[in-house]
């Protein structure tokens, strides 16, 4: 079984995937990075962002799990359900990652 040791989720608003303006989930946190600035939220802060005002600016983003087996895969986020399923896609790895961690205690 592979080892998971974090989950990665990156956001790039020109949705290239090169420029240092992302969103990264990593092992239960959510990194902002702007212009080199470096904000840390939970899952659950980044909860709450999607559901104010961080919607309008989550959206027509991309994202991409950053996962050699899934590294094709990309998503538009143009809507609130795009957002959701994001969401749903980083809850599902954690739960994944949680339960792999649990399994080897």
């Amino acid at each position: 079984m592979r080892r998971i040791d974090r989950v990665d989720v990156k956001l790039n608003f020109d949705g290239t995937f090169v420029k240092f303006t992302h969103l990264e989930y990593v092992a239960g946190k959510v990194k902002v990075f702007q212009n080199f600035d470096l904000d840390i939220f939970s899952y659950f802060e980044l909860i709450d962002l999607v559901k104010e005002v961080s919607v309008k600016e989550i959206k027509n983003l991309w994202f991409k799990p950053y996962d050699k087996s899934l590294d094709q895969l990309c998503v538009s986020l143009k809507d609130d359900s795009d957002v959701m399923k994001m969401l749903e896609f980083v809850v599902k790895w954690r739960i994944s990652w949680c339960k792999h961690k649990w399994d080897r205690e």
